[in-house]
Formats: C-alpha cells, structure tokens, sequence
C-alpha cells in the first residue's frame, strides 16, 4: 500500500512546482502532440541498454479507460493521503475513476529507473534519480537526443493533475535486479509545502523523512492492479502512466474527448502520424547508432499495432528514399545513387558537415490524416495535406542528427515547375580536425524542445543552412543563379534612406517579383509596412516598421521576416553564407535577422518581443501597432538585400 510524502519548505527556500510544466518553453514549430511523442520517444531510445548494439527498443503507447476494478484499487492502495494533502488526493481520486482516461508510456529492452533511490547515494547509473526526485539533469552523450530531466515534463504539461505513476524493472546500486513503483504529484505551494509529493512506502527502519518506492512482487501485482503491464523476469524498462491526460489542442479545435472511445480511436491515429512524422529514420534503424525503436500502439482492449516505416504515407515516404541514400553512400564511399535523388556532401574548406539528398517528384495525392482536425494549423501541414491557397506541396529539408530523430522539416526554395515538390534529407555526418565540434556545436543550438537548430549566435549553424539553403536552390530551381560568394556580381546597397522613412525593399507575395516596399504576405494579405535603415547593437541594419495589424486567413499564425541577395540583373537569390561581406561587430552575418520589437530597435527603451523572423499572430494588435512593432536586420556593405514579409 502506497502513502503520500509531501515535501516541506525549509528555511533555504521553496520550488514552485509550476517551473517543470514551462521547462521545454514554447516551441516555435512542433504542436503539442508531437512534443509529447518526441520526447517520450526520445526517452525510451536514450534509455536502451547497449547504445553501441545493434538491439532494438521498444516504446510502446497505451491509451484507454480505467476500470471499476481499477478504480477501486487506486482509492485502497495508492492515494492515501493525509489531512494535509486531501485536496490533492480528491482530485485524484477523481481523476482514477471508472471511465476516466489514461496514458501509459512503456519502454523495454532499455535499463530502467535504475540505480539508487535517494540523490546522496553514490552510483555511476542514477537514473531513478534524475527522474523521479531531481529537475532538468542532462547527463547525456552527443548521440542522444535529449536531457532527462527535461523530456519528463511533458508528463506533467499535459496532464489535468500533474500526477504520474512510474513502473520499472531494473537493477539497484548493488546491480540486483529490482521491481519498483512509485507516484509523483505537483500540486500547489502551502505556506508548509512545496508543492512537489510522491507516492511510496516509507523505509522499513523509519529513521529517515521521505518515503520510497514499493519494490519486488508486491510491486509488480500492484502495477498489474491498476493498469499496467507486468515486466517478465528477464526483462527490463519503464511504464510511466499519467493520470488525466489533456492536451489543449483538443479544445481549442474540438476533437473527440478522450473519454470516448471514438475519440480515443481517432487520438491514437494522431499519435501514430506523430511516430511516422518524426521517428522513420530510428524505425527504419539508421542514424550512427545501430538498432531500431520498434513502435506500438494499444488503444483500450484491441490488438497492439505495431508501426511498420515500410508504409510510410506521401510525402514522408519521399523523405525515407533519399535518406537510404545517404545511408548507403555512408556504407559504401564507391556506391552509385539513384539517379532520381541527387546526393553531395556539404563541407567548407577542411571541415566536413554532413550529406544532403534531395529527390524532385511531381505532386502525388494525399492520404487522409486525422492530425488535421486536431491540428489544423500544423507547421508542416502545408506538405501534409495542403494549404488554403494551394494543393499539398512538399519543399522541405529533414534535419536528422544521429538519434534519428528529425529535427525540423525546413522550408527551402519552390520547385521552379509548378506540378513538381520534392523532399531533401541533410544528416548531420561531420568530419574532419573539427568533427566532434561541430556536433557539439550543432546540439548546442537546439533548444530544450530539440525542434530546431537555431543560427542565432552560432556560426557553424549558419554556414551548415545556408549552404543546404544555396544547394537546393540550385537542384530543384536551377534557372535562378546559385550565388558563388563573388561580390563583384552583386549591386551595392539599394537603400539609401538616412534616418529617412520611406518605401524601401520589403517586399512580400513572390520573390522574383520586385514590387519594392509596404507589401508582401499570403494568401492575398497584404502587409502594410515601412523600411528604412537604422543603427542597432553597433551595426548598420535594416529596420522595418508594421503600419497595421494584418487579417491572417485561417490556418495562418505568424508573419516571417526573409532575405534575400539582389543581384545586378534585378533577380534575387538565397544567402548561402559565403557573401564576401567582412565579418561585423557582432560577428552575425548580412541578413541576419535580430528579431521583432516594441519600440524603434535603435531606442534604448526597445523592448523583445521575439527572437528570430517569425512574429507570432497573437502579438500583433491594433494597439501593440499603433505603439510601434519593428524587425531589425543587418545590412550588407558589398550588396544589397530585398527584405519580404509573409503570412504564414
């Protein structure tokens, strides 16, 4: 039987249990259906117990409905609490009844919670440690995907009650093998409390304050009880369970409550499109890690399915072609690849980035994806089953490292043939005196969500976009120049506009059309707006002004900044980071876009709104205009830039 421990506030201060729902931010480009799938994910495969075998993990995702059974077991033997947690444990209670929803997270052939219980034990493997007592460790290689300590929070994010159950087969600090399971709970700060409670058994000789988890048989029949699958003697992993499971998307776009099974059917098919979006390279095995995740779904009492990358749907599966390319050019230096997919290995002077491959194909139709009605604003739904203003249309690169995770699908350049999309793949391979570097540099970048690499600040970065940037522009629109770095083509800098406001070149709508200022965006929208050149953070820069506040048509949720190089001849082309610009005082390149502000950039009482090109819709109002909304962008001395506003 289970008791709660609730942990008091001392005198050196308090946790306010709210900070481990915020860890992962905001991200920027995944919804919050993928957050979740990729960090669990990720979690199973970091975990695996030989990371250089060639043996698969298995992550299996479990959704159904607790039973009247199940319910009563809860109520007896878990959520006992005490007068000064009742709170707490009515609202748990609650959250276990009868026909109440349930999520189970569970991984096998990896090493479990394992190692000691408490933090001040010493041990080389603390896993049970670090995800169950202690936040946002991060003790892991360059080939995983993630920090421990961070990708637990989603369990919390998204559930009701911010409660977890964990179940494990694993081995002790002694390296004894071991059954353990024990609840978490955040709940709100007491003048007493801290807010942070777990479910255990308190220690046999009762000398010490907290309590720990129920081990050995006892705890595998309880964790069969209430819903979990029991471990095999020789096997070993973790089940976490999450009570409550609520994911603000549903409500917002009205999908089915997981409450009913119709809702529950069409919610595990979100989740397998998730799996299929982001793991197919881990499925497939590949990456520099051998072995494969092996993913299951179970969905209240059906048979488990087992998720086969070899079906993948268009256009991901266009995706997978070009990566088996770049796996057998690794395997084989002398291999021929398909003549359809064109593969090169992105390097500059010594040091070696990794390989792109690209593979044009003319548009083919989409399958239905039940992600759509949960998520009809998906960052990648344009290629997925199309936009408002257009078929699907596939114009994306796959940032894969080696956990086999992609990263992000990167927008790149449109197919210069209109009934033409295409798929590229960059893997992260580098090479050369600089290698481990620039993995490290790369890895670095990403932020706690892993959902992109940022070049914010980060040189390495830069170069390794804007030469994918300049090589799919050159492979797939083939009639517009790839810029070669010679500045001597370039014409010298179009505005001239002082402390001047005026019509400059933010642009919008299509780039080769050069319409000059105070227009641009989607699907019809124009962006009103004015530009004129400014001084910020000591550089020379470009400042553009938003003279109202766009109608963003539905499915569209951000403006995005872009530049562009403006050639002699009128045209313009993609920055590739080799400009022949002298490097500036901020060591950024020309182009560089700082991000949007409240207030004139080159004010000192300018505040961030956002870093980077893309400005969020809800930050745009009538009022946040009329105060002042502002980009600023660091001009080129040997070109000139074409600066274009989109809705998207």
């Amino acid at each position: 039987m289970l008791s709660i421990f609730s942990e008091k506030k001392t005198p050196l201060g308090g946790f306010d249990y709210r900070i481990v729902t915020k860890l992962l931010g905001v991200p920027s480009y995944i919804d919050e259906l993928s957050l979740f799938v990729r960090e669990t994910a990720q979690n199973a495969w970091d975990a695996r117990k030989d990371k250089n075998s060639c043996n698969d993990a298995n992550y299996r995702f479990v959704l159904r409905a607790f039973t009247e059974s199940q319910a009563a077991a809860f109520a007896a033997s878990v959520l006992n609490g005490k007068e000064d947690s009742r709170e707490l444990t009515t609202s748990l209670v609650q959250a276990t009844g009868k026909g109440q929803p349930y999520i189970i997270i569970e991984d096998k052939g990896t090493v479990g919670l394992a190692g000691p219980t408490e933090d001040n034990v010493s041990s080389e493997v603390r896993n049970f440690v670090s995800f169950v007592r202690n936040i946002g460790q991060d003790k892991h290689d360059q080939n995983s995907g993630g920090a421990f300590g961070f990708g637990k929070s989603v369990f919390f994010r998204f559930s009701a009650v911010k409660t977890i159950i964990t179940y494990t087969r694993t081995t002790d600090e002694q390296g004894e093998t071991v059954s353990r399971i024990m609840g978490m709970s955040l709940f709100k700060e007491t003048e007493e409390q801290t807010g942070r409670h777990w479910w255990g058994v308190a220690p046999s000789n009762h000398s010490k304050e907290f309590n720990q988890p129920l081990t050995g048989d006892t705890a595998d029949k309880l964790a069969t009880t209430i819903g979990f699958k029991a471990y095999g003697k020789n096997e070993m992993g973790t089940s976490v369970m999450m009570l409550s499971p609520t994911f603000p998307i549903q409500s917002t776009h009205g999908a089915a409550l997981l409450s009913d099974p119709e809702g529950r059917l069409q919610f595990i098919q979100t989740i397998k499109e998730a799996l299929l979006l982001w793991y197919w390279p881990r499925m497939l095995g590949s990456g520099k890690s051998d072995g494969r995740l092996v993913c299951t779904l179970s969905c209240d009492q059906s048979q488990d399915e087992t998720i086969s990358p070899d079906d993948l749907p268009s256009p991901i599966h266009l995706y997978q072609i070009c990566f088996n390319e770049i796996q057998k050019t690794i395997n084989n230096p002398s291999y021929k690849p398909d003549p359809q997919v064109t593969v090169k290995y992105i390097k500059r002077s010594s040091d070696g980035f990794g390989f792109l491959a690209v593979f044009k194909s003319s548009k083919s139709p989409r399958k239905k994806y039940e992600t759509q009605a949960i998520t009809p604003g998906h960052p990648f739904g344009s290629a997925l089953w199309g936009s408002s203003d257009g078929v699907a249309s596939s114009r994306h690169v796959a940032l894969i490292r080696a956990p086999g995770q992609v990263v992000k699908y990167e927008q790149m350049a449109e197919s210069s043939l209109p009934a033409n999309e295409y798929a590229a793949v960059f893997f992260l391979y580098p090479s050369g005196p600089n290698a481990k570097e620039i993995e490290a540099e790369v890895k670095k970048s990403e932020p706690h969500a892993h959902d992109e690499w940022g070049v914010q600040s980060n040189k390495t970065v830069l170069a390794i976009i804007s030469r994918i940037r300049g090589d799919i522009q050159s492979i797939v629109a083939p009639n517009i120049a790839t810029h070669s770095g010679n500045s001597d083509r370039m014409g010298k800098v179009a505005l001239r506009l002082g402390g001047l406001w005026g019509k400059g070149d933010a642009g919008g709508g299509n780039d080769d059309d050069d319409t000059g200022g105070g227009g641009g965006g989607g699907g019809g929208v124009q962006i009103k707006s004015e530009v004129a050149l400014g001084i910020f953070k000591k550089e020379g820069c470009i400042i553009i002004k938003l003279l109202r506040a766009p109608t963003f048509p539905e499915g569209k949720t951000r403006i995005e900044l872009s530049t562009k190089a403006r050639t002699l001849g009128g045209g313009t082309i993609d920055l590739d980071g080799e400009t022949g610009d002298p490097i500036n005082n901020s060591g950024m390149l020309p182009g560089h876009i700082f991000g949007w502000f409240a207030g004139k950039p080159e004010d000192n009482g300018a505040e961030l709104i956002v870093e980077g090109s893309q400005l969020p819709a809800d930050k745009i109002t009538r009022e946040s205009v009329a105060k002042g909304i502002f980009a600023a962008v660091i001009n080129a001395k040997t070109f000139g830039l074409k600066v274009t506003l989109k809705i998207i």
